[in-house]
Protein backbone atom coordinates (compact mmCIF):
# COMPACT_ATOMS: atom_id res chain seq x y z
CA UNK A 1 0.00 0.00 0.00
CA UNK A 2 1.28 3.36 -0.88
CA UNK A 3 0.07 6.84 -0.38
CA UNK A 4 -0.47 9.17 -3.28
CA UNK A 5 2.55 10.80 -4.93
CA UNK A 6 2.00 14.04 -3.01
CA UNK A 7 2.82 12.39 0.31
CA UNK A 8 -0.67 12.56 1.85
CA UNK A 9 -1.45 9.74 4.27
CA UNK A 10 -3.40 6.70 3.18
CA UNK A 11 -6.15 5.42 5.47
CA UNK A 12 -7.77 2.04 5.45
CA UNK A 13 -10.79 1.52 7.65
CA UNK A 14 -12.04 -1.91 8.59
CA UNK A 15 -14.99 -2.60 10.88
CA UNK A 16 -14.99 -6.10 12.33
CA UNK A 17 -17.82 -8.13 13.88
CA UNK A 18 -17.13 -6.92 17.42
CA UNK A 19 -17.93 -3.34 16.41
CA UNK A 20 -14.35 -2.26 16.66
CA UNK A 21 -12.92 0.12 14.12
CA UNK A 22 -9.45 -0.78 12.91
CA UNK A 23 -7.53 2.05 11.29
CA UNK A 24 -4.46 1.24 9.23
CA UNK A 25 -2.69 4.48 8.57
CA UNK A 26 0.25 4.91 6.24
CA UNK A 27 2.35 7.96 6.98
CA UNK A 28 5.38 9.15 5.06
CA UNK A 29 8.01 10.52 7.38
CA UNK A 30 10.96 11.57 5.32
CA UNK A 31 12.13 8.51 3.43
CA UNK A 32 10.57 6.13 5.99
CA UNK A 33 7.19 4.56 5.57
CA UNK A 34 5.45 4.10 8.93
CA UNK A 35 2.28 2.10 9.47
CA UNK A 36 0.11 2.83 12.48
CA UNK A 37 -2.53 0.38 13.52
CA UNK A 38 -5.22 1.93 15.67
CA UNK A 39 -7.99 0.01 17.32
CA UNK A 40 -10.90 2.18 18.29
CA UNK A 41 -13.77 0.67 20.21
CA UNK A 42 -16.99 1.99 18.80
CA UNK A 43 -18.98 0.44 21.63
CA UNK A 44 -17.36 2.71 24.25
CA UNK A 45 -19.98 5.25 23.27
CA UNK A 46 -22.69 2.64 23.87
CA UNK A 47 -21.35 1.98 27.39
CA UNK A 48 -21.21 5.69 28.19
CA UNK A 49 -24.72 6.23 26.81
CA UNK A 50 -26.04 3.28 28.82
CA UNK A 51 -24.44 4.53 32.03
CA UNK A 52 -25.79 8.05 31.55
CA UNK A 53 -29.24 6.60 30.83
CA UNK A 54 -29.06 4.52 34.03
CA UNK A 55 -28.14 7.60 36.09
CA UNK A 56 -31.02 9.58 34.57
CA UNK A 57 -33.42 6.69 35.28
CA UNK A 58 -32.35 6.56 38.93
CA UNK A 59 -32.81 10.31 39.32
CA UNK A 60 -36.24 10.26 37.67
CA UNK A 61 -37.43 7.25 39.69
CA UNK A 62 -36.37 9.04 42.88
CA UNK A 63 -38.86 11.77 42.03
CA UNK A 64 -41.80 9.54 41.12
CA UNK A 65 -44.63 8.36 43.34
CA UNK A 66 -43.54 4.72 43.04
CA UNK A 67 -39.92 5.28 43.99
CA UNK A 68 -37.96 2.38 45.41
CA UNK A 69 -36.16 4.81 47.70
CA UNK A 70 -39.20 5.83 49.76
CA UNK A 71 -39.64 4.70 53.34
CA UNK A 72 -42.10 1.82 53.88
CA UNK A 73 -44.40 4.11 55.89
CA UNK A 74 -44.70 6.32 52.80
CA UNK A 75 -44.99 3.50 50.24
CA UNK A 76 -47.84 1.82 52.13
CA UNK A 77 -50.09 4.86 51.97
CA UNK A 78 -53.10 4.52 49.70
CA UNK A 79 -55.73 1.92 48.84
CA UNK A 80 -54.85 -1.76 48.59
CA UNK A 81 -57.10 -4.67 47.60
CA UNK A 82 -56.65 -8.31 48.57
CA UNK A 83 -55.22 -10.19 45.58
CA UNK A 84 -54.47 -13.54 47.28
CA UNK A 85 -55.07 -14.91 50.77
CA UNK A 86 -53.84 -18.38 51.75
CA UNK A 87 -54.33 -20.20 55.02
CA UNK A 88 -52.30 -23.09 56.44
CA UNK A 89 -53.60 -24.70 59.62
CA UNK A 90 -51.01 -25.58 62.24
CA UNK A 91 -49.64 -29.13 61.88
CA UNK A 92 -50.48 -29.12 58.17
CA UNK A 93 -48.40 -28.79 55.04
CA UNK A 94 -51.29 -27.85 52.77
CA UNK A 95 -52.22 -24.24 51.99
CA UNK A 96 -55.86 -23.42 51.42
CA UNK A 97 -56.75 -20.58 49.06
CA UNK A 98 -59.33 -18.46 50.93
CA UNK A 99 -59.19 -15.39 48.68
CA UNK A 100 -62.96 -15.64 48.09
CA UNK A 101 -63.58 -14.67 51.74
CA UNK A 102 -61.76 -11.38 51.09
CA UNK A 103 -63.32 -10.65 47.70
CA UNK A 104 -63.88 -6.91 47.30
CA UNK A 105 -62.13 -6.02 50.57
CA UNK A 106 -59.95 -2.90 50.45
CA UNK A 107 -57.61 -1.44 53.06
CA UNK A 108 -56.73 2.27 52.92
CA UNK A 109 -53.62 3.41 54.80
CA UNK A 110 -53.54 7.15 55.52
CA UNK A 111 -50.53 9.38 56.19
CA UNK A 112 -51.73 10.12 59.78
CA UNK A 113 -51.48 6.37 60.61
CA UNK A 114 -55.23 5.89 60.47
CA UNK A 115 -56.72 3.22 58.26
CA UNK A 116 -60.04 2.03 56.95
CA UNK A 117 -60.85 -1.53 55.97
CA UNK A 118 -63.79 -1.72 53.60
CA UNK A 119 -65.48 -5.13 53.52
CA UNK A 120 -68.67 -6.19 51.75
CA UNK A 121 -70.67 -5.71 54.97
CA UNK A 122 -68.86 -3.06 56.98
CA UNK A 123 -66.27 -0.30 57.16
CA UNK A 124 -63.78 -0.79 59.96
CA UNK A 125 -61.74 2.21 61.17
CA UNK A 126 -58.38 1.73 62.81
CA UNK A 127 -54.73 2.62 63.09
CA UNK A 128 -51.52 1.18 61.68
CA UNK A 129 -47.78 1.27 62.35
CA UNK A 130 -44.68 -0.36 60.93
CA UNK A 131 -42.15 -1.86 63.32
CA UNK A 132 -38.56 -2.84 62.64
CA UNK A 133 -37.84 -6.32 64.05
CA UNK A 134 -34.15 -6.36 63.17
CA UNK A 135 -31.66 -6.82 65.99
CA UNK A 136 -27.92 -7.23 66.06
CA UNK A 137 -28.36 -11.04 65.94
CA UNK A 138 -31.25 -11.42 63.51
CA UNK A 139 -32.64 -9.64 60.50
CA UNK A 140 -36.33 -10.45 60.63
CA UNK A 141 -37.41 -7.37 58.71
CA UNK A 142 -40.44 -5.29 59.40
CA UNK A 143 -43.92 -5.93 60.71
CA UNK A 144 -47.23 -4.19 60.19
CA UNK A 145 -49.48 -3.73 63.22
CA UNK A 146 -53.13 -2.92 62.49
CA UNK A 147 -55.74 -2.20 65.15
CA UNK A 148 -59.29 -2.32 63.75
CA UNK A 149 -62.53 -1.45 65.56
CA UNK A 150 -65.81 -3.08 64.61
CA UNK A 151 -69.29 -1.54 65.03
CA UNK A 152 -69.54 -2.98 68.58
CA UNK A 153 -66.32 -1.21 69.60
CA UNK A 154 -64.29 -4.41 69.78
CA UNK A 155 -60.67 -3.84 68.75
CA UNK A 156 -58.87 -6.53 66.79
CA UNK A 157 -55.11 -6.30 66.50
CA UNK A 158 -53.37 -7.90 63.53
CA UNK A 159 -49.61 -8.41 63.62
CA UNK A 160 -48.30 -9.10 60.10
CA UNK A 161 -44.69 -10.27 59.81
CA UNK A 162 -42.18 -10.69 56.98
CA UNK A 163 -43.58 -7.52 55.52
CA UNK A 164 -42.67 -6.55 51.96
CA UNK A 165 -43.96 -3.26 50.58
CA UNK A 166 -43.34 -2.55 46.92
CA UNK A 167 -44.74 0.23 44.81
CA UNK A 168 -47.67 -1.94 43.69
CA UNK A 169 -47.63 -5.00 45.95
CA UNK A 170 -47.62 -5.87 49.67
CA UNK A 171 -46.94 -9.36 51.03
CA UNK A 172 -47.07 -10.43 54.67
CA UNK A 173 -47.74 -13.37 57.02
CA UNK A 174 -49.97 -13.45 60.07
CA UNK A 175 -49.94 -16.15 62.75
CA UNK A 176 -53.31 -16.56 64.45
CA UNK A 177 -54.61 -19.17 66.86
CA UNK A 178 -55.79 -21.46 64.07
CA UNK A 179 -52.82 -21.22 61.68
CA UNK A 180 -50.77 -18.99 59.38
CA UNK A 181 -52.26 -16.58 56.86
CA UNK A 182 -50.39 -15.29 53.82
CA UNK A 183 -51.59 -12.04 52.23
CA UNK A 184 -50.88 -10.43 48.86
CA UNK A 185 -52.38 -6.98 48.40
CA UNK A 186 -52.17 -4.90 45.24
CA UNK A 187 -52.98 -1.32 44.31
Amino acid sequence: MQGDPHGSPFFMLICNKKKRLIVLEEIHHGNELIFHLKLLAMNKLAYKTGFIGFVILMIVSGCSQNSIFKAPAVKIQGKWRYETVKFRPYNSFVNQNITDQYFGDVVEFNSDNSLSKFTQNDTLPGTWSIQDNSTADTNQGQSLVMALSNSNGTVTISYLTNLYIGSKKITAYENRGDGTYYYVLKR
